[in-house]
């Protein structure tokens, strides 16, 4: 198969952990959110109707099945998080059309400044990185929250980079890596990576497509910061892992299949059915190239798959035979959190760095996907210490 492709070997020694998260202000379970959902959505498709009327209750109860047929029910997503208060059972707000573009952004830099505060709360700023890479797909401030709260902190004797990587969706986690692991041979002491996803932020109220009710029903909000550093990372680091490879990869003819693109109000995803199947049919090539430098069997790695979906999982899964075992922490975490664009393949790390069954020196095999289709892959090594021992 013909492919663009781009592979690096990192010559230093490449470490990463330091997991952070800070939970979303909001979260419901997932049954609760469809029925949140469908009054969302027969609010705004019925304007002039109270809800109290029998044709509102009718066109409720009809969304709230379409729910349950095209979008994931409680048995794959548990419950999502969200920043956005219209979303609780409870809440009187409905955002439509009214919901503008400022509105979306005020929410998200208000978030944000919640975030980078508890990410960065100390005036010391010793304490803080040589770079900061800031990763969203979600929202866009000029200064962004990262700079703003990285310069209430440090003094003219100090200075963090803060970097942004922007709209590259739910495999952005690779080229933060990248970049990253470019910072770090060329002399950054450490590189912190932050990711804030608000998808939420984004519904398209009114818009209940099948296609749109699979994505309304998949993704929610994440936040979470994570660090590379060159060399020993000290005792205080008892889990993290060893970076060996990365891998990126466009498929060809495959341009239409997603996208992530501005609308009128928010952002506009579309999501082709067949996207399992291309990756399936891309990916055994994909793997080899990126395992094989190493000696790396894939019968021998722990998987961290970025759930896109249910059938994501699935049916890689059947397509290079992974078992179980395998696969069981991109389960947890979609089953847990749902789809949080960027923020998910750390939260699958963080998972697998404190999952007890796995061992010292097991390879991690990282893989997620975005428009393009983009293929990104790392190869890790986990790394597991006792509490004072060095690397």
């Amino acid at each position: 198969m013909k492919t663009t492709a781009s592979e690096t070997h990192s010559p230093t020694r490449v470490l990463l952990g330091r997991f952070h998260t800070v939970a979303p202000r909001h979260h419901s379970p997932q049954p609760d959110l469809h029925a949140r959902l469908a009054t969302l959505h027969a609010r705004s498709l019925l304007r002039a109707s109270p809800t109290e009327t029998e044709e509102f209750r009718e066109l409720q109860q009809s969304l709230e099945k379409r729910l349950a047929r095209y979008g994931c029910d409680s048995s794959r997503i548990s419950k999502r998080y969200f920043e956005v208060p219209a979303f609780q059972s409870d809440s009187t707000a409905t955002p439509g059309a009214g919901w503008s573009w400022r509105a979306r952004m005020q929410i998200y830099r208000e978030s944000l400044e919640r975030v980078f505060s508890e990410w960065y709360p100390n005036q010391d700023d010793r304490l803080l990185p040589t770079d900061l890479l800031h990763v969203s797909c979600t929202g866009y401030i000029a200064p962004s929250p990262a700079q703003v709260r990285i310069a209430e902190l440090q003094s003219s004797d100090s200075s963090t980079r803060v970097t942004h990587l922007y709209h590259m969706g739910c495999y952005a986690a690779f080229p933060a890596l990248r970049v990253a692991d470019g910072l770090l041979r060329s002399g950054s002491r450490q590189v912190d990576i932050a990711h804030t996803e608000l998808c939420t932020l984004h519904l398209q109220v009114g818009r209940t497509e099948p296609e749109q009710l699979v994505i309304q029903s998949l993704f929610g909000d994440g936040h979470i910061r994570w660090s590379a550093w060159n060399g020993d990372p000290g005792t205080e680091a008892s889990h993290f892992f060893e970076l060996l490879g990365h891998r990126e990869q466009l498929v060809p003819e495959t341009s239409n299949r997603m996208s992530w693109n501005a609308g009128e109000t928010g952002w506009n995803m579309t999501l082709a059915r067949d996207v399992p199947e291309q990756l399936g049919r891309a990916l055994p090539e994909f793997i080899e190239k990126l395992l094989s430098p190493h000696q790396v069997r894939l019968e021998d790695c722990i998987t961290a798959i970025h759930p896109g979906g249910p059938r994501i999982i699935e049916q890689l899964a059947a397509a290079l035979s992974l078992s179980d075992r395998q696969i069981r922490y991109s389960r947890e975490i979609l089953f847990e959190h749902g789809n949080m664009s960027s923020a998910t393949i750390p939260h699958i790390w963080e998972r697998i760095a404190g999952a007890t069954p796995i061992t010292n020196g097991t390879p991690v095999l990282s893989l997620a996907f975005g428009p393009g289709l983009t293929l990104c892959g790392s190869l890790m090594l986990l790394h597991k210490r006792a509490p004072g021992m060095h690397a």
